[in-house]
């Protein structure tokens, strides 16, 4: 084969490579109503990873399928703000922008963690961030919901150790918080529980290291959709009061309340 040959296979694969790996490593925002309405229906903004956007999934991801399965004939429009390789941290700066200009009904904060550890984030930072994305929703009258991730092939190998002590982290900040308007799912342990009873490796759900495929985005939707039922019923998903108490400016009750 000849130089000029060898040099436009090589450039051919240099635009193969960028649109099959680095454009769809770009962040994107996505709009997506999950039913036609003929009135303004549940806003849902999704903050988290790439897992979170649907990596590996044509059908949207296990958020957009968990609000599908859930939602029946209740409208949501989910509006996706996942960054690809980002944390809580780097996008701590743009989040209060987002959620004036979303205004959400609901907040889905679903980070993957696996980028803060390849990262070293620290756990400190990690879980602060958390603790600001929940108490700024709270402000703006928002019902948040944190969800953990599914697992992937790292959950298993490269991050065996590391990944459960960041799901613990923002499960405990979560919990921390004295509101009837914080749920936390716990899709990375549900997950694990459901592939050891059934005797299934986690081989058949992953499609690389840090990202389920399609059968791993079903079965954490699938997961997340079973347990919004169980805490919200047949809906709607509303910011409410508990009876009897008051709420302060964080939704947080005023006795009790998570104050870090």
């Amino acid at each position: 084969m000849g130089l000029a040959a060898v040099l436009g296979a090589g450039a051919l694969f240099g635009v193969w490579y960028h649109h099959r790996y680095v454009m769809n490593r770009l962040p994107t925002v996505t709009y997506i109503r999950m039913t036609p309405v003929s009135q303004e229906g549940t806003r849902v903004l999704v903050v988290g990873g790439s897992v979170a956007h649907g990596w590996n999934d044509s059908d949207g991801g296990f958020i957009v399928r968990a609000f599908e399965a859930f939602g029946g004939d209740e409208p949501f429009e989910i509006v996706n703000h996942s960054a690809v390789g980002d944390g809580p941290v780097q996008y701590a700066p743009k989040f209060a922008d987002d959620l004036r200009r979303v205004a959400p009904d609901v907040l889905v904060i679903a980070w993957g963690t696996l980028d803060d550890i390849y990262n070293h984030t620290p756990l400190s930072a990690f879980s602060a961030a958390i603790r600001a994305e929940i108490k700024q929703a709270l402000a703006h009258r928002a019902v948040v919901m944190l969800v953990t991730p599914p697992v992937t092939k790292a959950s298993y190998t490269q991050y065996r150790d590391e990944e459960p002590l960041y799901v613990a982290a923002e499960v405990a900040v979560a919990h921390r918080f004295d509101s009837p308007n914080v749920y936390v799912f716990d899709v990375f342990h549900e997950m694990q529980a459901w592939l050891t009873a059934h005797r299934v490796s986690y081989e058949a759900y992953a499609s690389d290291g840090w990202h389920p495929n399609a059968l791993g985005h079903a079965l954490a939707g699938e997961l997340l959709a079973h347990d919004m039922a169980k805490a919200f019923g047949e809906g709607p998903i509303q910011f409410r009061s508990p009876q009897g108490k008051s709420l302060d400016e964080h939704g947080t009750v005023a006795q009790g309340k998570e104050t870090t």
